[in-house]
């Protein structure tokens, strides 16, 4: 039985990205289960929900891999190197249990994983633009929003601010949404 090294590729990059999936989700079941003390500000529920969604758009990245025809052992670990950054994301995204669900310290405790969150954010899109070169689809309508997600990132690291952040993660949702509906019209890919 002969095993192909991209089907070896595509294996370790879904079981990689199935651990962040599985994190997220627990993150969002104990969000939702009664009587639960683990409390998180907006911002930081956004950001989770954001992030399942760059998960499910990293699935759908995989398709891409299969146009590979010879990989190498660097670009073997290029491709793991996004569900390791998401898997990660994932894990500091993770709400913490709170007794004083007070607005203040809801907003304290994202501040203080924000610039780890930020950075890993910021990896993670720079990952898929260089991992669109790796497949040979080059700079991609995608990779545009990747770049602007890059750049977006500064802002929020450089920001302490309630309303920046507020306002910025909306404009995270914007760019996000806007690629989904531009990637299913065919427009980007």
């Amino acid at each position: 039985m002969e095993i192909s090294y991209t089907l070896i590729v595509a294996l370790m990059y879904v079981t990689i990205l199935s651990f962040g999936l599985a994190s997220l989700l627990t993150s969002l079941g104990l969000l939702i289960k009664e009587n639960s003390t683990t409390k998180v500000s907006s911002v930081h529920l956004q950001w989770i929900l954001i992030l399942l969604i760059v998960h499910f758009n990293m699935v759908w990245h995989a398709v891409y891999f299969t146009s590979v025809e010879s990989w190498s052992y660097h670009a073997f670990l290029l491709i793991e190197l996004g569900p390791a950054l998401a898997f990660f994301t994932a894990l500091i995204l993770a709400p913490a249990p709170v007794d004083e669900p007070e607005p203040e310290r809801l907003s304290s405790h994202y501040f203080s994983l924000k610039n780890k969150l930020v950075t890993l954010f910021a990896l993670l899109q720079a990952w898929a633009i260089l991992a669109d070169y790796l497949v040979g689809r080059g700079l991609t309508g995608s990779g545009l929003f990747n770049g602007f997600l890059m750049v977006f990132s500064a802002l929020f690291i450089t920001s302490n601010g309630n309303k920046v952040h507020g306002f910025g993660i909306y404009l995270v949702w914007l760019a996000n949404l806007a690629s989904i509906v531009l990637r299913s019209l065919g427009i980007i890919q």
